[in-house]
């Protein structure tokens, strides 16, 4: 080592008095070897400082231990696939994991627990489904950090923040205070509205979103007369959503006067539409005229604001007619496109209420059911108009009618239509990243169809990895069988989809196995 040649003999009296005599007493020791005699030295210094070393004082109490578990053990199985999870392999399958550890009762291993916690910090979508499965122990740990206490009654923190947080801060404690009291989180909100400015007021009044109900009406009818654009977009938005709102009915009495059936020269019935003529103030601050319509007229697009703010539903009450009667009607008038727009975004809104999404009134479910088949029959003009629409409704509504409209679609004589597997896919894309898992009918009829229809994806293999992924995550895993038989590997263009596929399916098969490791301890 260089320099410890040179060192001579008064390099031992570095070292403290107290330990030179025992350092060097070895009478055995080469003197030839000063390398090895600075690593000793270094070593005795090393424990000697140790040894030295005075400990901390405690001044808390002791902390009491954890209570005893409710929740069992996961199986080491699923323990190894959450190690994979957390390593980075299908990270998007945490919330699988989770959910399936909760469903069978099971709490998180231990060794993960700071794992979880740190991600429930960081992440806090994560934290209903860590807080279900952490188990005592894990309660425990998190009241060790403050940092991962994110469960526990923060009250004052909360006020504290609310007065002198940041505005991330704030709209996190107002978020809070909604989803645990909504009429506190609302009279929050209403005694700071007046002193807060206008980029905070912006953001603050979308919180009102979490619980909304009618008791917030009142406030957000003040709220359309705000200066800034976005707080009255917001505020229209959020009264849209509460079943018969003002704003609504507001929005019928004006189109009462501007629709109407009647007998047409022939004895049919004919749907008569007049385009509103002015849009007074009243019309302004209900949002009439906020939007424009590309390829369509100024009076033209009032009217479809105001049939956006409408239910469908009530024109089917109050005309007798079906959705496929009112469809009919609506192609011999001048303004089909108007009509279909704004039915299509109400029915959007009205799908999107709490409370809608296991709706199975028929005459909902009739509207959804209609519209979807007419997004996929139409002609590609009106199809492009309305398919992001019914995309959103679909992905939306939980009914049963939903899963069973897909299986029309993937029906042999449907499939073979005029309109293309992507059309299909595409549909079926959006309702996958919803995240709830499909049928295992639907889930084989899909992958049939996909397997099928190969060789009309040739022109378009490179995007047939991003909706597979996301289907991959919501069809049904116990189906793995029936999804693994029959590809084409012996197609001239197998090549091209090989990866895509063969990645689709370890996805699979990666679900299949997380799900029977849970199977395995019942």
């Amino acid at each position: 080592m260089l320099g410890t040649s040179r060192a001579g003999a008064q390099a031992q009296n570095d070292l403290p008095a107290a330990l030179q005599d025992s350092v060097f007493a070895d009478a055995t020791k080469q003197a030839d070897m000063p390398e090895s005699d600075l690593w000793e030295r270094i070593a005795a210094l090393d424990l000697w400082t140790r040894a030295g070393a005075q400990t901390l004082a405690i001044t808390s109490r002791a902390t009491a231990i954890a209570a005893d578990e409710k929740l069992q053990p996961c199986p080491q199985q699923a323990e190894t696939k959450l190690s994979l999870l957390l390593q980075g392999t299908y990270p998007e399958l945490r919330f699988e994991w989770l959910s399936l550890a909760r469903q069978y009762g099971c709490h998180l291993p231990y060794k993960f627990l700071p794992a979880m916690l740190e991600l429930g910090r960081t992440q806090p979508v994560f934290r209903p489904y860590v807080a279900a499965v952490m188990g005592e122990r894990g309660k425990w740990l998190a009241r060790q950090n403050p940092a991962w206490n994110w469960q526990a009654d923060t009250e004052l923190v909360e006020d504290e923040l609310w007065e002198t947080g940041t505005v991330e801060q704030r709209l996190e404690v107002l978020r809070l205070s909604r989803s645990k009291d909504p009429e506190l989180g609302l009279t929050m909100l209403q005694e700071v509205w007046s002193t807060e400015p206008p980029e905070h007021r912006i953001r603050l009044i979308q919180c009102l979103k979490e619980n909304l109900s009618v008791a917030d009406q009142e406030f957000l009818e003040r709220a359309l007369d705000d200066k800034r654009k976005e707080v009255r977009t917001t505020a229209q938005t959020l009264l849209l959503s509460l079943p018969d709102s003002l704003l609504e009915l507001r929005m019928r009495a004006r189109l009462d006067t501007l629709l109407s059936i009647r007998p047409d020269i022939t004895g049919d019935t004919e749907l008569v539409v007049c385009l509103p003529l002015e849009r007074d103030k009243a019309m302004q601050r209900d949002g009439v005229g906020s939007t424009t319509y590309h390829g369509t007229g100024e009076k033209a697009g009032w009217l479809l604001d105001m049939l956006a703010a409408v239910s469908p539903l009530y024109w089917s009450e109050k005309w007798q007619l079906s959705p496929v009667q009112l469809f009919a009607l609506a192609a011999k008038t001048d303004y089909q496109q108007v009509l279909l727009t704004g039915w299509a975004t109400a029915l959007q809104t009205l799908s999107a209420r709490p409370g809608m999404q296991d709706n199975t009134s028929p005459q909902f479910e009739g509207w959804c059911l209609e519209f979807s088949r007419l997004s996929m029959h139409t002609d590609s003009k009106h199809r492009a108009i309305l398919s992001p629409f019914v995309h959103k409704i679909l992905a939306n509504v939980q009914s049963g009618f939903v899963y069973e409209f897909f299986m029309e679609l993937l029906a042999p004589a449907q499939a073979s239509s005029n309109f293309s597997v992507w059309t299909i896919l595409e549909l079926f894309q959006q309702v996958a990243a919803q995240k709830r898992r499909l049928p295992a009918a639907l889930s084989i009829a899909i992958v049939a169809h996909v397997r099928n229809k190969l060789n009309e994806l040739t022109a378009e293999f490179w995007s047939l990895k991003q909706v597979l992924n996301t289907l991959a995550l919501v069809i049904d895993p116990a189906q793995l069988h029936d999804y693994e038989r029959d590809w084409p590997r012996a197609d001239p263009h197998w090549d091209k989809w090989q990866t895509t596929i063969d990645d689709f399916l370890a996805l699979l098969r990666f679900r299949s196995e997380m799900m029977h490791t849970f199977l395995e301890q019942q």
